[in-house]
């Protein structure tokens, strides 16, 4: 489990950077960078359902936003549910340019 707990850290460092760049040359961030950061605001407060309805919301806006993924993926870990966090690592692996398609029940 920890193996698995710090190659999601060092994803979600990697997709970080990469998001953070994409937002500092956008003019506006998109709906689905917007949703992200509304999630992520949200698992601040601790209000792990409504940050994970907000990760949904930016998957649904953008199929291929990685960050979106790795973020619901990362919170429901906070909520002891790491199904979801292999799932992404077993799909991502090194490349984090490929697309992520996660079924959450």
């Amino acid at each position: 489990m920890n193996k698995t707990i710090q190659l999601t850290a060092s994803l979600v460092i990697a997709l970080t950077a990469i998001s953070l760049q994409q937002l500092s040359t956008a003019a506006e961030p998109t709906p689905s960078a917007a949703a992200v950061a509304r999630g992520n605001a949200l698992r601040d407060k601790k209000q792990i359902a409504e940050a994970i309805a907000a990760y949904t919301e930016a998957i649904q806006a953008d199929k291929n936003n990685a960050m979106a993924y790795v973020e619901r993926a990362t919170t429901y870990a906070e909520k002891g549910d790491y199904t979801v966090v292999v799932k992404v690592i077993d799909i991502l692996g090194n490349d984090t340019t490929k697309t992520v398609k996660v079924k959450v029940k």
